[in-house]
C-alpha cells in the first residue's frame, strides 16, 4: 500500500491497529508492537484514540514477569450500528447489525405497489421506529449497507439489468444518503455472497474462488487473487447471462437463450406451470392449486414426481455447462453455490460435482472444492453487513 501523506500514514496505522484488535482480540500492546511494523509511542497514541472513541476498551490484566502487569484491549462492537439493506424482486429487507455483526433486528416490506422514491421515503419512517425500539441513538449508526441483485454501476450510480424494476434508473446511493444522512455502500448481491464466503466463510484461505447465487436470477461473484473482482465496467461474475440455449427465450438483458431464461427459479416455475395448464401431469395437480410455487415444485422433485425431474435435470443441465465454462477459464480453487430456497443440498451438490467431471479438465475437478454456501441465518444480510464493517473499519 503506497502512503500518500501524513494523515494517510495515520489512517493506515489505526486501521491495521484497530483489525489486529478485532482479530485477535483480547491483545496486549507490547503484542501489538512486536507484531504490526508501529512504534510503541505510536501504538499507545492511537489506542488512546480508539478508547476515546469508544471502539476499544481495556479488559483484565495479563499476568506480570516483573513491573507493571499489562492490560488487555478488544474491540467494543457492541455501541455502534449498521443498518443493512436487502432489495429483491418484490420486498425491501432491512436490519440493524452492531460493529460485532451481531443481528440485532430485522424487518421487511413488500414493494410492488410504491415507487422508488416511496420506498424510500416509508424505509426511512421503518428505520428510525426499529432504532427507537431498540433504544438506538441515530449517531451510534455508522453506515448503510444495500445489496441489489443485478448490476449496480457505481459511476452512474445505476442499477441496471436487475429482476427488481422498480430500482432501475434510480440514483440509489444518492436517494438513501439524502434520507439518512451516513456513508452508503451498494454492491451486487452475488459479490457480496462471494466477499463473505472468502473473508469469514467456506473460502477462507483461498485466493480464487467463484460463488454462484441462484435466487429470481442467477448470479456469481469471484474472488481472483485474494480481491474481489469486478471488471472494467463492474459487470463480472453475471453468469446467468451466458447464452446456454439456441433460440431460447428473450432474457431481460436483451439477450436469448441465456442461463437465467432456462435454471433459475422463476424459469423452472414458468415452464412447469405451463406445461400442467397445457394438459401435462403431474402430482403437484393432487396437491395445490395452479400457478405453483418453487418451493412446491421443489417437494414435488424430490417426492419423484416426473413433470418436475425432467424440468429441474434439464435446468441443471444447462447450469453445469454454465459452470464448466467458468471452471475452465478460470480454474477456481473453491467453488461455492447458494440459493435463496435451501434447494442445493449435498445431494444435488455431489451431482453437479459428478456432472462437471465429465466435462471440464480432470486435473481442474479434482483439485476443485465444491461446497455449499456458509449456513447462517440471514445470510445475504450478514455478508452485507460483513462487507459494510470491512471497509468502514479502514475509515473509522
Amino acid at each position: 500500500m503506497e502512503i500518500q501523506n501524513t494523515r494517510a500514514l495515520k489512517q493506515y496505522n489505526r486501521f491495521i491497529i484497530l483489525n489486529e484488535i478485532i482479530e485477535n482480540q483480547p491483545v496486549a500492546r507490547r503484542d501489538l508492537t512486536k507484531k504490526l511494523d508501529v512504534s510503541h509511542a505510536t501504538i499507545s497514541y492511537i489506542v488512546k484514540d480508539l478508547i476515546d472513541d469508544g471502539l476499544v476498551v481495556e479488559t483484565e490484566y495479563l499476568e506480570s514477569t516483573g513491573g507493571r502487569p499489562p492490560r488487555l484491549l478488544e474491540f467494543r462492537g457492541n455501541g455502534k450500528f449498521l443498518i443493512i439493506v436487502e432489495i429483491s424482486e418484490f420486498f425491501l429487507y432491512y436490519s440493524i447489525f452492531d460493529l460485532n455483526l451481531q443481528l440485532i433486528s430485522k424487518d421487511s416490506l413488500k414493494t410492488e405497489e410504491y415507487t422508488a422514491n416511496e420506498i424510500a421515503d416509508l424505509l426511512q419512517m421503518k428505520v428510525i421506529q426499529l432504532l427507537d425500539d431498540q433504544q438506538i441513538d441515530y449517531h451510534q449508526l455508522v453506515g448503510l449497507g444495500i445489496s441489489t441483485p443485478g448490476i449496480y454501476q457505481e459511476g452512474i450510480d445505476r442499477l441496471t439489468v436487475s429482476t427488481s424494476k422498480v430500482w432501475e434508473d434510480v440514483n440509489i446511493k444518492s436517494e438513501f444518503q439524502q434520507r439518512f444522512d451516513l456513508p452508503v455502500y451498494i454492491e451486487n448481491d452475488a459479490n457480496l455472497a462471494a466477499y463473505y464466503e472468502w473473508a469469514y466463510g467456506s473460502g477462507q484461505e483461498c485466493s480464487g474462488l467463484f460463488y454462484i447465487f441462484i435466487a429470481d436470477g442467477i448470479g456469481g461473484g469471484f474472488i481472483i487473487n485474494n480481491q474481489l473482482y469486478k471488471g472494467l465496467h463492474g459487470k463480472a461474475g453475471e453468469i446467468g447471462h451466458i447464452k446456454v440455449k439456441e433460440s431460447g427465450e428473450k432474457c431481460d438483458c436483451g439477450g436469448h437463450g441465456c442461463l437465467e431464461t432456462v435454471s433459475s427459479p422463476r424459469a423452472i416455475r414458468q415452464e412447469i406451470n405451463r406445461r400442467i395448464e397445457n394438459g401435462e401431469k403431474s402430482h403437484l395437480l393432487e396437491q395445490h392449486q395452479p400457478p405453483y410455487r418453487f418451493e412446491q415444485i421443489v417437494k414435488a422433485y424430490q417426492a419423484g414426481d416426473s413433470l418436475c425431474i425432467e424440468v429441474i435435470d434439464q435446468a441443471l443441465h444447462y447450469l453445469v455447462n454454465a459452470l464448466s465454462s467458468l471452471v475452465n477459464i478460470y480454474d477456481p480453487g473453491v467453488l461455492i453455490i447458494g440459493d435463496s430456497y435451501n434447494f442445493i443440498d449435498e445431494q444435488m451438490i455431489e451431482k453437479i460435482n459428478k456432472d462437471l467431471r465429465e466435462i471440464c479438465y480432470p486435473d481442474m475437478v479434482e483439485k476443485l472444492n465444491i461446497v455449499r454456501q456458509s449456513e447462517h441465518d440471514n445470510l445475504q444480510m450478514r455478508a452485507t453487513a460483513a462487507f459494510v464493517f470491512d471497509r468502514w473499519k479502514r475509515l473509522a
